[in-house]
């Protein structure tokens, strides 16, 4: 600072604590109404933030054994580095500040406010104290606390008569400044006695103290302090920017050590091939040339590893319960075609809603469903007294949804790839069951990943194929549900029926095959489906919420798919599991009236 202010201080010092006592950063000052100090005084930290050389510190130091006249408190202000110190960079400031609120804040000694000291004969404000003040507003007040900060414009000299003059200029050049008193805070004019700093204090005395941004972890505040402080100023220091090289250089290494395990497992694949070749005299020479093919493919395949996750949790999520809207809605669909065709005219109930028990063939309807006692239980037990049937339209929506789970679960989502044979899926199954309890979740996902995409180019079935086979299974569940329910044969759906499966069947296929060739580090992600029995509620959750108070017992069937994560641990371990998304289902509570 300039030398008015080394004498000014100078001159205070004498009116001061005695020249023993040692000067605080933190500076105390509070009485009683007959300047005494009080047995049970409140604490009211402030902390005071500004330029280098703006006068705060001289501030601090001449009002830090002021008596001001305020009854049971104790004015606290925290001293900080000036924004643009000469030896220090704006990053270290800035965590400097963070760390010192986070200090005060794990013991309990939360700020009621923030000074910012500001030169009045700056006018306008440079890039580095626009940054500083953006950094003021985002982590250490928060955009709903700005009512807290003060803006006090200290004038030039101590012989200045127009503080007020002041400030209003400063205010009317500012926009910065002006975009912060519409958020609350104030522009003050300050000065350098005990008296003008007592009345711009005495505000924080009905302020309740508050958590700083910066000591709120929240999932849009992670990373440490000075990650931080480096996103709101919006470029890397130095020791992050090291940081960030050491991780792409391990993460180099990280692949070569990958490539070469990848390696090992093309020589023990060869080895095995060789050692079956002499048992497959009786293959033909096509088999032989997409064997052949296959081995270059995955070699080609090999030198394809890539570290980066493209495919993140919150997506896998979010595309699955896209799947599981498109299956309600094919439910809804086809439940309310078949009852608008065949209900009037093969029960006629008039417009009385019917039930299940109205069934043209009840008991081979009951037949007919122990194919899948398994995967679903939506009658009622014969020996119950007074049984309770689900109407028509919910019978047929959540038979069609359930099934569909369960034939894409079979079909698409549970074999290693939907389009090989089945005992190449076991086989495949098997031997990754087997390195997943070898190798780590980055080895085993690379190979699953790798392997995926070399059957993708090398399988025998196709898409329309298992298209095709999923859209007559449950098309001749359909077909055999209206011959019991209507007693009619020949039920048919309508061609928007059979375009939203195909959709359904696309979508399914593309989200399983993202997940096996896409996600490496995250795990290895599983739909769930629940088998009916005793409700679990830790893995399933009801379709619907319930509007009674009575909680479920049991599940009946799957409405929707849940998912599970796994993570390989390798050394023989078994993978760790986590569910992710609870499994949609029916329960007892749904026959519960309201």
């Amino acid at each position: 600072m300039s030398g008015w202010f080394k004498s000014t201080y100078n001159k205070m010092r004498r009116f001061r604590i005695p020249d023993n006592q040692p000067s605080i950063e933190s500076s105390t000052f509070g009485t009683n109404s007959i300047g005494q100090a009080g047995d049970a005084l409140r604490n009211v930290y402030i902390l005071v933030v500004g330029r280098f050389g703006c006068g705060k510190t001289e501030l601090i130091n001449m009002c830090g054994a002021g008596h001001f006249p305020r009854h049971g408190v104790n004015y606290r202000l925290l001293n900080t580095t000036g924004f643009d110190a000469p030896d220090r960079t704006e990053i270290d400031v800035h965590t400097k500040i963070a760390k010192l609120l986070l200090h005060h804040s794990s013991h309990n000694e939360h700020i009621s406010g923030v000074i910012y000291c500001h030169p009045s004969n700056e006018m306008h404000l440079g890039g580095s104290t626009q940054r500083s003040i953006r950094v003021l507003i985002e982590l250490f007040l928060g955009r709903q606390e700005i009512h807290r900060l003060t803006i006090l414009v200290l004038p030039p000299t101590i012989t200045d008569t127009k503080p007020q003059e002041a400030a209003g200029s400063i205010s009317y050049h500012s926009t910065l400044f002006n975009e912060a008193v519409a958020g609350g805070a104030i522009i003050v004019a300050g000065g350098w006695s005990r008296r003008y700093t007592a009345k711009h204090l005495r505000r924080y005395c009905s302020m309740t103290p508050f958590c700083p941004p910066i000591c709120q972890p929240t999932a849009d505040n992670s990373g440490t302090v000075q990650q931080l402080v480096e996103k709101v100023l919006g470029y890397y220091g130095a020791k992050t920017i090291g940081f960030y090289i050491r991780s792409l250089q391990q993460s180099t290494q990280d692949k070569e050590a990958l490539e070469a395990r990848i390696a090992g497992y093309q020589t023990e694949a060869e080895q095995r091939y060789n050692h079956q070749s002499n048992n497959m005299k009786t293959l033909g020479e096509d088999e032989y040339e997409r064997l052949r093919r296959s081995e270059r493919d995955y070699a080609s395949l090999r030198s394809q590893v890539q570290l980066q996750i493209s495919y993140e949790q919150g997506a896998i999520v979010q595309d699955l319960r896209k799947i599981n809207d498109m299956i309600e809605r094919l439910g809804d669909s086809i439940s309310e075609h078949l009852v608008d065709m065949y209900e009037e005219r093969a029960l006629n109930k008039g417009t009385v809603g019917a039930t299940v028990s109205d069934a043209r063939d009840l008991l081979g309807l009951r037949t007919w469903l122990r194919q899948y006692t398994t995967q679903m239980r939506l009658l009622p037990d014969q020996e119950k007294h007074s049984p309770k049937y689900l109407s028509l339209d919910n019978f047929i929506n959540f038979f069609a949804r359930c099934r569909l789970c369960h034939i894409l679960n079979d079909r698409m989502f549970k074999p290693f790839h939907p389009f090989v044979e089945p005992t190449e899926n076991v086989r495949l199954a098997k031997y990754y069951e087997k390195i997943e309890k070898q190798e780590r979740q980055y080895t085993a996902g690379k190979w699953r990943s790798i392997t995926f995409q070399m059957l993708c180019t090398s399988s025998q079935r196709t898409m329309e194929e298992q298209t095709e086979a999923i859209a007559q299974e449950l098309m001749g569940d359909i077909s055999h549900l209206g011959e019991h329910l209507f007693g009619l044969k020949g039920i048919s759906l309508e061609e928007c029926h059979y375009d939203d499966l195909r959709q359904i069947i696309k979508q399914a296929w593309e989200w399983t095959s993202r997940l096996k060739t896409e996600v490496i580090l995250l795990g290895d992600f599983y739909p769930m489906t629940c088998p009916p029995g005793q409700f679990d509620c830790a893995s399933a959750m009801e379709f619907e919420a319930s509007s009674h108070k009575i909680s479920p017992k049991l599940a009946l069937c799957t409405l929707g798919f849940g998912l599970v994560s796994r993570q390989a641990k390798g050394g023989g371990e078994l993978p760790s599991e986590t569910i992710v998304l609870k499994t949609s289902v029916l329960t007892d509570s749904y026959y519960i009236p309201a």
